[in-house]
């Protein structure tokens, strides 16, 4: 039923606490599950001498590097588990990204966790879960997670 599952991750514990339950799905379905993280657009500032590509770009380069050795710390610990896990690293707004990698690679399931915001939460500080959710087309597995 769910052969593949996107489990989208920021590096937070919060995010984090999805994975019980893609363990449990992944067990009971034999499903892979795709770790994605989103690396958002890196804010530049422009000096009175312009602006330093070099550091722009070495910034940009730490953070993939940062990403993709997380998602391969986190790849190895469910693989150890018994579990077939992909990496994803993508460049973008979380809610774009997450939305392209469902058609991309063929997601059955998007599973994730929420910041557990309502009301002028969401509206003033946006909400990824929320915006994946109403666009998707495919079953969510949305949990309130508490912890940071």
């Amino acid at each position: 039923m769910y052969k593949r599952v996107l489990v989208p991750l920021d590096g937070s514990g919060r995010a984090e606490a999805i994975l019980p339950h893609v363990e449990a799905l992944a067990k009971a379905y034999d499903s892979t599950i795709v770790l994605l993280r989103v690396i958002e657009p890196v804010s530049v500032v422009v000096g009175p001498h312009g602006m330093d590509g070099h550091m722009y770009l070495e910034q940009v380069h730490n953070m993939e590097r940062d990403v993709r050795e997380y998602l391969k710390a986190k790849q190895v610990s469910l693989q150890h588990a018994g579990f077939t896990v992909e990496i994803l690293m993508m460049h973008g707004t979380p809610t774009e990204a997450i939305l392209l990698a469902v058609g991309d690679e063929n997601i059955d399931l998007v599973a994730m966790a929420s910041h557990g915001r309502s009301g002028l939460g969401t509206v003033v500080f946006g909400s990824v879960a929320s915006g994946v959710l109403h666009r998707l087309e495919i079953p969510m597995l949305l949990i309130r997670a508490w912890s940071s």
